[in-house]
């Protein structure tokens, strides 16, 4: 079943990396996904490999919305929402991000629109239109994704007080260590019911932050995010690729500035770019702040397809351009970068891949 999963999995990642780059970026893309990644979880039968699957999906489908909101893929998002926050509760950052992006692009609108009034002699366009576009999308995108998670709110709702009942984001994100935490809630029934302690020493916010230093809370954050690096580089081989394709994005960008940045950074993507920037930030600092808890690959691989996603739309639209980049004195063109990427593979499946993948464990 595990390897019938990761067939599928890299069946979908191939078709929406072919949808917004170029034939020979998503093929590299989706082998490197596959020998750095997929490989080595196909033997488990565990829901990590469908919880990036399916939130790389939601990824995808809520930048859509971002870039011109349509009931047909509110409906779609919140459906995979959904489904995804069944199969792993810690989706929910990215939903309540969607719609307040939505709101955010719908108040732009307002505003786009006003400017346009006092701009011009002649009547703007109706704004009651774009209004109701935003408040249909975001209606139908809430009422989906409530809608196929009701029936397991409902039962939460009524055995734990709380339709989003969750021991990790509840009490266990609030303690210092797994151990507190196995000491605290945990053996006070925080599984079956809410848990029989006195109110002054369940785990909090407000209690948090009354008994750490703001240098502990940097601290937490500053050590959780070196953990995080740590998991990575010494991982299946992903990082050494990701590393890669961000170093020559960055270079893309940077050296065909007038080319690139007009493309990538402009008023028509703000509010995508605000969602992206969001997105990865708030999930590497809330991934930062657990990893007392618990830590490991299946935190940062949850980032993965979609920063594969975005570096090659860059290379793409870098190719769109001609673009190419200066190294050493030696021109690269954006457009050999997937095939030097794919000697690269080659080399790491002669040489370091048997090793790896029959001493390393795929499942955490």
């Amino acid at each position: 079943m595990g390897t019938f999963i990761a067939l599928l999995v890299l069946g979908i990642v191939f078709v929406i990396f072919n949808r917004y780059a170029k034939p020979l970026d998503a093929l590299a893309a989706t082998l490197v996904v596959s020998f750095t990644v997929i490989i080595y979880k196909a033997p488990f039968f565990q829901p990590e490999l469908l919880f990036y699957e399916e939130s790389f999906i939601l990824f995808v489908l809520i930048l859509e919305l971002l870039k011109r909101p349509r009931i047909a893929i509110a409906a779609a998002a919140g459906l995979i929402g959904g489904i995804t926050h069944l199969t792993k509760a810690s989706i929910l950052p990215a939903i309540v991000l969607c719609l307040v992006c939505l709101i955010l692009r719908a108040i732009i609108q307002i505003i786009d629109h006003h400017k346009q009034q006092k701009a011009c002699d002649k009547p703007a366009s109706p704004i009651k239109p774009i209004l109701l576009t935003h408040i249909y999308s975001i209606s139908v995108f809430l009422v989906a994704f409530l809608l196929v998670i009701f029936p397991y709110i409902h039962t939460s709702k009524e055995r734990f007080g709380s339709y989003f009942y969750n021991v990790n984001s509840t009490f266990y994100i609030w303690y210092d260590s797994w151990h507190e935490a196995s000491e605290g809630t945990r053996i006070h029934g925080d599984t079956v019911g809410w848990p029989d302690m006195p109110e002054d020493e369940i785990p909090g916010f407000h209690k948090y932050i009354q008994e750490h230093t703001p240098g502990q809370i940097i601290g937490r954050f500053a050590r959780g995010l070196m953990i995080l690096h740590s998991a990575a580089s010494n991982s299946y081989g992903y990082a050494f690729f990701i590393i890669m394709y961000g170093t020559f994005a960055a270079l893309l960008i940077f050296q065909n500035k007038g080319v690139l940045l007009s493309r990538l950074f402009n008023p028509a993507n703000a509010i995508r770019l605000f969602f992206i920037f969001a997105y990865f930030t708030g999930y590497l600092l809330l991934y930062a702040w657990y990893t007392p808890i618990a830590s490991g690959n299946r935190f940062m691989l949850a980032l993965f397809l979609p920063a594969m996603l975005l570096l090659i739309r860059i290379l793409s639209l870098a190719q769109d351009h001609h673009a190419s980049v200066r190294v050493f004195g030696r021109t690269i063109e954006a457009r050999t970068f997937s095939s030097v990427i794919l000697l690269m593979l080659l080399a790491y499946i002669i040489s370091v891949f048997p090793l790896r993948v029959s001493t390393m464990y795929g499942g955490n």
